[in-house]
């Protein structure tokens, strides 16, 4: 057995913390048909399928780093990753559920969508006039490592860090891919 193979659900197991008021077995009413279950024994919950589904993704930018995908847009990495993770999305950007990054946990393997975004930070100052990428590390709230290409002229997969913080103007939603 390909060890390699078990990372996603690995990723995905330790991403899974169950939230008795979300995740309850209760949830699943229904006295008929079979009930899904986890690796833990525990009923899959939507909060358990975005793990692995992110879980993929992230699987996918690391066996593609430093190489350009599709033609080198930034929205042809989001669509490579969703289409490996079998996430279910509608082009252009309806990349999954999206959530409040303001008070809801962000994860990584989330897709970022930033439009009309101006930031300064202690080396310069930006624009996304209309950026995609993907969530590739959480360092903690507000402050991520993005996985993403055609940024600062580079038409591959690079990862650089993000901070709220930076941010002037503009919009910013993120993804929970499904």
């Amino acid at each position: 057995m390909n060890k390699l193979a078990l990372i996603p659900a690995l990723f995905a197991f330790l991403a899974f913390q169950q939230d008795p008021q979300k995740d309850s077995p209760d949830q699943n009413t229904s006295t008929s048909g079979p009930r899904t279950y986890g690796a833990v024994g525990n009923p899959l919950s939507s909060r358990w399928v975005a793990a692995t589904v992110n879980a993929k993704i992230i699987e996918y930018v690391d066996a593609n780093k430093g190489k350009l995908v599709g033609s080198g847009e930034c929205w042809d990495l989001a669509k490579a990753a969703l289409d490996h993770a079998g996430a279910k999305w509608k082009a252009p950007f309806d990349f999954g559920k999206k959530i409040n990054y303001t008070s809801e946990k962000v994860m990584p393997g989330d897709i970022i969508h930033f439009k009309n975004v101006a930031f300064s930070f202690e080396n310069g100052k930006g624009t996304y006039p209309e950026h995609t990428a993907i969530i590739y590390k959480v360092t903690k709230q507000g402050e991520w490592q993005l996985a993403q290409q055609n940024y600062n002229e580079q038409r591959f997969i690079t990862i650089d860090d993000f901070n709220l913080a930076w941010k002037k103007s503009g919009t910013i939603d993120i993804f929970r891919p499904q």
